[in-house]
């Protein structure tokens, strides 16, 4: 009998010992929570390292990373946010002009429904069921590294063939057109359509989406100082009127994110925003640009909003703002839509959209060297924020404001033309 049991306890220790081996090194297959939600993405690519490179379904549905439990609830008391009551524009769909005063005076602004709470509902659930099961490397699913640094998936969106997305640009659009009119012109293009998912995933640094530090402005601003606010030498800073972006000949690009579930710092992470800060620009040419924007945020005159959104809310932002994703540390899936539209004639050569956008937008590498634009507003240099240039794709944009309300065949025949 005492031998029985010795046997016993060698024959459960190697069991459990294999079932951790297995776990460290198999856990795309069986590592689940109560729920059915796999572990962590940190997990996971913890184990790729040791792992097989494709995940292996089980009963022919593969784990996931995320959970996609939608919070139907609607809290008002969101609005109350410091943030809301200084930078949201109550009236923006009934307004001459919509935001856009805000948007040249803050660089970014807050909104109310810009989808309706159902009208957000129902997109996140076409998503869920469209893109969850893609997040996921291998055979099969989105290849590469689809997955950011931070932990954020940025799948594209093809309103050709994904008719819910449609129907919510052309909302989104039809109730934004008198701001992107104002604030890029009438033949304003669409050049991202996307959503950000993001679940256990780290806080992403502040940054421009454009580079505001490549070329310095001295040499384009030395006959428009008045055009100028500030200038601080020291710091090699200079900080543009609001007035600058009200300028026609200036290229501008603004993106609309729009919360497709309830977003708070505390629930599940929040899109972070410095108002004001797109007006701040190197004044002579700098190298590092993370060292510029520590100087930037060292001004205690700039603010950082982190204002909770409920489904259908959402801001709008000038890509010269600086801003960021805060950390979403549970497994709830934060998820974004995101509308990029920039002025007609503004700057050729802008890097757009995740990784695979380029099937909507053509597109095509720059050799390294740079490109340069010359405009009436300034000189600036089109870099690929660091990426390697072969993998930077940049958008040559076909869709306007003037297609909207648009089918799916005229998107075809538009991106086709």
């Amino acid at each position: 009998m005492v031998k029985l049991k010795a046997l016993l306890t060698v024959t459960f220790a190697f069991i459990v010992g294999s079932s951790v081996w297995n776990t460290r090194t198999l856990s795309r297959t069986v590592v689940t929570n109560s729920k059915g939600i796999a572990e962590s993405p940190r997990q996971w690519e913890q184990n790729d390292k040791v792992g097989p490179k494709r995940p292996l379904a089980t009963e022919g549905t593969p784990p996931q990373r995320c959970d996609y439990t939608f919070d139907d609830r609607i809290n008002n008391t969101f609005y109350d946010d410091k943030c809301w009551r200084k930078y949201s524009v109550d009236d923006w769909r009934h307004r001459e002009g919509g935001a856009s005063r805000a948007l040249f005076d803050h660089g970014a602004v807050y909104l109310k429904n810009i989808l309706e709470h159902e009208e957000a509902k129902a997109l996140r659930e076409y998503l869920v069921g469209e893109l969850s099961p893609k997040t996921l490397d291998g055979e099969g699913y989105y290849q590469g590294n689809y997955r950011n640094g931070t932990g954020r998936y940025d799948p594209r969106l093809d309103p050709r063939v994904q008719e819910p997305v449609l129907d919510a640009l052309n909302k989104v659009v039809e109730r934004l057109r008198p701001t992107y009119e104002r604030a890029l012109g009438t033949r304003a293009i669409l050049t991202e359509l996307s959503v950000f998912i993001s679940c256990d995933t780290e806080v992403q640094k502040a940054h421009h989406d454009v580079c505001s530090f490549c070329c310095g402005i001295a040499d384009s601003f030395k006959d428009r100082l008045h055009e100028v606010e500030k200038i601080d030498r020291e710091k090699n800073l200079a900080v543009i009127k609001p007035s600058h972006y009200e300028n026609g000949d200036c290229g501008s690009i603004y993106t609309t994110i729009i919360a497709l579930q309830p977003t708070t710092l505390e629930m599940n992470g929040v899109t972070f925003v410095y108002p004001d800060s797109h007006r701040y620009f190197s004044w002579n040419p700098v190298s590092e640009r993370e060292e510029m924007i520590d100087t930037i945020l060292e001004d205690d005159s700039l603010e950082r909003c982190e204002a909770p959104l409920n489904a259908g809310d959402g801001f709008m932002y000038n890509l010269q703002t600086l801003h960021g994703g805060n950390k979403n540390p549970t497994n709830s899936a934060r998820m974004l839509l995101a509308v990029d539209f920039r002025s007609e004639d503004g700057p050729t050569g802008f890097p757009v959209g995740g990784y695979d956008n380029t099937d909507m937008f053509p597109a095509a590498a720059l050799p390294a060297k740079e490109k340069t634009r010359s405009t009436k507003c300034s000189s600036l240099r089109c870099v690929c924020m660091g990426m390697n240039s072969q993998r930077c794709k940049y958008s040559s944009g076909k869709i306007s404001l003037l297609d909207f309300p648009a089918t799916s065949d005229e998107i075809r025949r538009i991106v086709a033309a």
